[in-house]
């Protein structure tokens, strides 16, 4: 008869206990919007910020628009084409402001369980394999929680100097396509092009400025809201693998072609 063991009994009762109050206290906690309320308001300044952006481009797409002849017409591609970016920005951001509470529940009523399974499953068997993988799945509880918090105040230190420009280029841009707008009303421009079109090309090059500002600032928003958290990402795999050597292959070079893409359209349309 097999001698009673009042150690092993023990831990597999503290990783029951452990277990459900991962998934009856804890999981409501880490899935509620208010547990990540600062993650989240930073979201949202983000969201506010890229639809002023977007809002500002618009206003200059239409106030180009007013402009006698074609010759605005490729900085309103331009501006059309920050719109796009601007897009990217604000999906990514919906994305991890809703998907943040979802990692959060799946790490404390799936994950937590399933590694107080697997230390039961060590403890009764003593098989090295249930303990690795325990400590795998810990690791990857852990990662998976904090890669947006984590992602948020790395983009947050990056965007700390750059608010103020940002908001300085949202005004100046946004005044000038009122400025626009307002003279279209009066008719200024009808009377200016049969005058000289040296008015029109001096607006035209202060809204290409304005709009160099813009493509620069969305690239700033694509880097800190897409490209941080994929980097993240591969830092804690390449850690998974350093620690624990988990044969994970990240698709590197697909990561590397579409960031090199994603450049490349910024500095072309800079450069037009």
């Amino acid at each position: 008869m097999k001698k009673f063991n009042f150690k092993k009994v023990f831990s597999v009762v503290i990783c029951i206990i452990v277990a459900c109050v991962s998934m009856i206290l804890l999981t409501p906690h880490f899935s509620s919007p208010k547990t990540y309320k600062k993650t989240i308001q930073s979201l949202d300044e983000k969201k506010k910020d890229a639809l002023a952006l977007t809002a500002t481009t618009t206003a200059i797409a239409t106030a180009i628009s007013l402009l006698p002849g074609d010759a605005g017409t490729p900085i309103a591609d331009k501006a059309t084409t920050v719109s796009g970016y601007l897009l990217i920005v604000l999906c990514a951001i919906f994305f991890e402001k809703y998907v943040v509470t979802i990692l959060g529940a799946a790490t404390f009523f799936i994950l937590v369980p399933l590694i107080c399974a697997l230390i039961i499953g060590f403890i009764l068997s003593e098989q090295k394999q249930l303990a690795v993988l325990a400590i795998k799945t810990s690791f990857f509880a852990l990662a998976i929680s904090t890669i947006i918090p984590l992602s948020m105040k790395i983009s947050n230190m990056i965007e700390e100097n750059y608010q103020t420009s940002l908001e300085t280029t949202i005004k100046s841009a946004n005044k000038e396509a009122d400025v626009v707008k307002k003279k279209s009303d009066d008719g200024f421009w009808k009377s200016l092009i049969n005058k000289a079109t040296d008015g029109v090309k001096d607006v035209l090059k202060t809204f290409e400025k304005k709009i160099n500002n813009l493509v620069e600032a969305a690239a700033v928003m694509i880097v800190t809201t897409c490209f941080i958290p994929i980097a993240v990402i591969i830092f804690f795999i390449w850690l998974c693998k350093v620690i624990f050597g988990i044969p994970i292959s990240v698709p590197t070079e697909k990561i590397k072609n579409v960031t090199k893409m994603k450049k490349r359209e910024i500095v072309e349309s800079v450069e037009e």
